[in-house]
């Protein structure tokens, strides 16, 4: 950090990143508004603090919105539906550069700073996307952009079949509506992150996302595999959590509520989220950084 304020990089007019607009895909319970509410409110983490991630500022009605009502969300269980913010989620995200992914901004003495919107189509779309009865109007906003962020809950394998139908009529039906044939250059440029939730409750896997696809999600992983090969884009998976886990217990540090999907933070003060910013990042540069993860 003294390197940092030594050439008094946090206040130095930071370079912008490539931003643009993000399609979240996801059922209802995959922990997408948790998600959300953590990024929003990342940097109260103390272990944000001395990391890549100099700040996060949610602009828009929506992702205020979920700003203002994040603690309630992670330390009560407050269901907020996706109406609520799903069309207006956008945020500025500054970052530390690192010399060897931006050699330009680290020479100049600059931050980084992504400008991005999330678009959180409400969790009905995968439940139809199984079911194969599902609106056109949601497909083509989703065919309208080339970043696809693809929420999956890590705890629940048992739905394998069904994502892996819903990843194979998506791919489909997207592919009709860009035309598989005719924009090969245009599928190319798509950027695919599959996003296991709360990672909290696979440590093993935390850092190896896609071994745990590959092995607790077969199917989905096989239909997700033969899309990024029919279409010759880019995709990449990840692990994350809202909640993370007590100190250096890798004990989760969430609770069920009862009588209801939604989990809290079982120690507030202890709050380490992780891999929040990752995929984002990702997404949108096309650059992995570990240390985002």
């Amino acid at each position: 950090m003294n390197f940092f304020n030594f050439f008094n990089i946090l206040s130095a007019t930071p370079i912008n990143l490539p931003g643009g607009d993000i399609r979240m895909i996801g059922t209802r319970d995959a922990g997408k508004t948790s998600y959300l509410a953590a990024l929003s409110i990342c940097l109260q983490a103390e272990n944000y603090l001395e990391g890549r991630i100099i700040s996060v500022d949610p602009y828009g009605y929506g992702a205020e919105h979920l700003q203002a009502n994040a603690e309630n969300v992670l330390k009560n269980g407050l269901e907020m539906p996706a109406s609520e913010y799903a069309d207006s989620c956008r945020f500025s995200i500054k970052l530390k550069p690192k010399f060897f992914m931006n050699p330009i901004a680290t020479i100049r003495r600059k931050p980084l700073r992504l400008n991005i919107s999330i678009t959180a189509p409400t969790g009905e779309l995968i439940e139809n996307l199984i079911a194969g009865n599902f609106t056109q109007d949601s497909l083509n906003d989703c065919a309208s952009v080339v970043g696809l962020m693809i929420m999956l809950d890590s705890t629940t394998p048992k739905r394998d079949k069904d994502y892996a139908k819903a990843i194979a009529n998506l791919q489909r039906e997207l592919g009709n509506i860009i035309g598989v044939q005719r924009n090969r250059r245009r599928l190319r440029r798509h950027r695919i992150a599959v996003v296991f939730t709360k990672g909290e409750q696979n440590d093993v896997y935390r850092n190896k996302p896609k071994e745990f696809a590959e092995l607790k999600f077969s199917n989905t992983f096989s239909n997700l595999h033969n899309w990024r090969q029919t279409w010759g884009c880019s995709m990449n998976f990840f692990m994350c959590s809202a909640f993370g886990f007590i100190g250096d217990t890798l004990q989760p540090n969430c609770r069920q509520v009862k009588g209801s999907a939604a989990y809290t933070l079982r120690q507030p003060e202890a709050w380490q989220p992780f891999g929040l910013v990752a995929p984002i990042y990702w997404l949108q540069t096309g650059k992995d950084d570990h240390q985002l993860r």
